[in-house]
């Protein structure tokens, strides 16, 4: 009736396409179970982007699952496995949260709130597929802007590109 031929995905490709499916959804239900278990630490890393120099933090999220995304075709190649080696991180990035949290150290719970989530990724994914995330899952980092090194760069840069872009109008004749 129809003159396309029929497709049959051979074993593996099942089995690729079913673990795929496991490990999405672990990692959906495990990430969102992060997130809510730690939620003053989200919190905390929302409060900082609202602040002018730190918006950017909104867009890292996004920004990563889009690379992610991007790799869906280097990815289906690949098939996730549990690499329960990843819990041997998963349990110093706890404790290095929860050392932060005792002494309010607001940054190094961000950091190892986002270490917590890679490395419970790496655990449901495997070390293949995590190899393959690697750029997109450390992008994550940049989620929680390292305020100590940002604060005392900010207005030098803001005064520098201002300085520049005045220059750069005065040079093709428009007056400032």
């Amino acid at each position: 009736m129809f003159d396309e031929p029929v497709v049959q995905l051979g074993q593996s490709e099942t089995v690729r396409t079913s673990a795929w499916k496991r490990a999405g959804l672990i990692a959906c239900v495990s990430i969102l179970g992060i997130l809510l278990l730690f939620h003053d630490t989200v919190l905390s890393m929302e409060v900082i982007w609202r602040s002018e120099p730190y918006t950017y933090g909104f867009l890292v999220a996004p920004i990563s699952i889009w690379l992610i995304w991007n790799k869906r075709h280097q990815l289906a190649l690949l098939t996730p496995r549990p690499e329960f080696r990843a819990l041997t991180l998963m349990l110093p990035a706890g404790a290095l949260w929860l050392l932060a949290h005792l002494v309010y150290f607001q940054y190094l719970q961000q950091i190892a709130l986002i270490c917590l989530l890679i490395a419970t990724l790496w655990c449901i994914v495997g070390t293949q597929v995590t190899k393959a995330l690697a750029f997109p899952l450390g992008f994550l980092l940049f989620a929680a802007p390292p305020l100590f090194l940002i604060e005392p760069l900010y207005l030098p840069m803001v005064e520098f590109t201002a300085d520049f872009v005045v220059r750069l109008l005065r040079l093709t004749g428009i007056a400032v």
